[in-house]
């Protein structure tokens, strides 16, 4: 019913990196003196006050998030297409404009797909069904308009997880038809719906760009509805 590919994980090296940076700092700059070290013999110096400042480091850096706000936790370990599309009944905003809804919850998923219609509503049901949000999967929608009527949007690139921990979706409105075939001339609704799961931390937005439009790509940033 769908198609399913494993992806490695940016965010896994990513959060490597940070937590050995952390850990460099920790034992260059506020750990206790070595017996060479003056500050060992004088009975002035504090332990406890050492402790207390490597612990808080210590601290910062198992939160997963850095100094820039960057969430390194997040960590996307699969994804799935569905085969079948229906438009969910949720605000869509402007007709003429690419939108779509990313949905991180079971509720928020049912109430979007549980009155949708269409000949394939079925189907999409049942994807929606088998998503394990408790685990950390969860949907993306995406709606765009193509130019004529042999178009879908198609996936441009595997979902990723960007260095600072931002998850990104290319898409792409594609031609599906053989260039020596004739299209229907019609502007023609195409869309996409995109099981993407996360390893540890849901995260609470969702980049997306769909190319293939005109000249620049259509950047969304979508806000996870719960």
């Amino acid at each position: 019913m769908h198609r399913r590919r494993t992806l490695a994980s940016v965010a896994t090296l990513l959060a490597a990196t940070v937590g050995g940076c952390l850990r460099d700092r920790i034992g260059s700059g506020g750990g206790p003196a070595g017996p060479d070290d003056p500050r060992g013999n004088d009975s002035s110096d504090s332990p406890t006050e050492s402790n207390e400042s490597d612990g808080d480091e210590s601290d910062d850096g198992s939160s997963g998030t850095d100094s820039s706000g960057d969430d390194s936790s997040i960590e996307l370990s699969d994804y799935a297409v569905s085969d079948y599309v229906v438009e969910p009944t949720v605000d869509s905003g402007d007709e003429t404009d690419v939108w779509g809804v990313y949905l991180a919850s079971r509720s928020a998923a049912d109430a979007a797909f549980t009155a949708a219609t269409g000949s394939d509503a079925d189907a999409v049901r049942a994807f929606v069904s088998e998503t394990a949000f408790d685990d950390g999967e969860t949907l993306l929608f995406v709606r765009a308009l193509a130019p004529q009527t042999c178009y879908a949007l198609e996936l441009d690139d595997e979902p990723t997880v960007d260095e600072a921990g931002r998850p990104q979706v290319s898409l792409a409105v594609t031609r599906t038809a053989p260039p020596e075939d004739l299209c229907g001339e019609a502007i023609t609704p195409v869309s996409v719906l995109v099981r993407l799961a996360f390893a540890r931390t849901v995260p609470n937005t969702l980049s997306v760009t769909v190319s293939g439009r005109g000249d620049q790509p259509t950047e969304l940033e979508l806000q996870a509805i719960r």
